[in-house]
């Protein structure tokens, strides 16, 4: 019930924005779908810490989540009696886990130019960790891009190197190329 209360008004404010009154249905459906679409949250990691605490040492129960929905990372923090003691957003990306690689193959095998040729060389998958890029790139901010090697079946030579992205849950790049180390050419420090 109160998801259909946040749907008509969402409706009704998106009309008095300014929204068209000739588009008031399709405001609303969009603004049910995006009431009705649950986040997609993946926790990663969860561990069990201990921390003084006015000289006596607590337990405490770490978990780290990822949102693909907001692309951020969560970290929460219990005390042992189940008390949420933090809640926040934090920076950077934790190593993936070997769900998120699967999910990773699985997107860029059921690619429509990749999939058919990674299958008739029998490429092998390999890698799985992050690619974190700026503003901008395919693997910018509120991106989870994995790297995915693909390898000749005997993992001797590279088929392919591609980037998935899990947020968006399609191939960020087709061939990656990295960027290189020291693009102007001169020498590194002596």
């Amino acid at each position: 019930m109160r998801h259909a209360f946040v749907t008509v008004l969402c409706a009704g404010g998106l009309q008095a924005l300014g929204g068209a009154p000739g588009h008031a249905a399709q405001d609303a459906a969009v603004a049910a779908s995006t009431v009705a679409a649950e986040p997609r949250v993946r926790l990663l990691r969860e561990y069990k810490d201990s921390v003084k605490v006015d000289g006596r040492d607590e337990t405490r129960y770490v978990r780290l989540y990822f949102d693909y929905t907001a692309g951020t990372t969560r970290q929460t923090v219990q005390d042992a009696k189940g008390l949420l003691l933090e809640d926040k957003v934090i920076a950077g990306q934790p190593r993936p886990t070997e769900e998120e690689f699967a999910e990773a193959i699985a997107i860029v095998r059921a690619d429509r130019i990749l999939g058919g040729m990674l299958a008739r060389v029998k490429a092998v998958p390999d890698g799985g960790f992050i690619l974190e890029e700026g503003e901008g790139k395919a693997c910018g901010p509120r991106t989870r891009c994995l790297h995915v090697f693909w390898l000749s079946p005997d993992r001797v030579g590279l088929v392919r190197w591609t980037i998935a992205d899990l947020v968006s849950q399609t191939v960020a790049y087709r061939a990656y190329h990295p960027p290189e180390e020291n693009p102007t050419g001169g020498e590194v420090g002596r």
